[in-house]
């Protein structure tokens, strides 16, 4: 909607002038809403696409990470560490990696450092 403020406003201006006759006209401010609707909609599917890709070709550990995040809002790397068994350096360079792909969101610094989805 923020995008589209002056459509937005066109739509709704010609609906609410005929909101006192026996029949508004709704389909200026619906057509609007849906077609809005419609973008998102369409954006998300793109960006559900792009996860669903970059998740294909994860390794046993990212996709351990992946299933992690989506039952915890947050983890990090000891935590990670604790759940898979794998080594610490081995869980950073995963990180690293998944960071790089744009599938997480690095929070923090040193020892308080946390990620979450994107």
């Amino acid at each position: 909607m923020e995008a589209n403020k002056e459509g937005y406003y066109l739509a709704l201006r010609q609906t609410q002038t005929t909101l006192k006759e026996p029949e508004p006209a709704w389909h200026p401010w619906l057509l609007f809403f849906l077609k809005a609707l419609k973008t998102q909609k369409d954006r998300l599917l793109s960006r559900l696409d792009a996860e669903q890709q970059a998740l294909a070709t994860l390794t046993p550990l990212a996709r351990s990470i992946s299933e992690l995040l989506a039952s915890q809002a947050r983890v990090s790397v000891a935590s990670i560490v604790a759940a898979t068994g794998a080594s610490r350096n081995t869980v950073k360079a995963t990180l690293s990696r998944m960071l790089q792909a744009g599938l997480l969101v690095r929070h923090g610094s040193g020892r308080s450092v946390h990620y979450t989805k994107r």
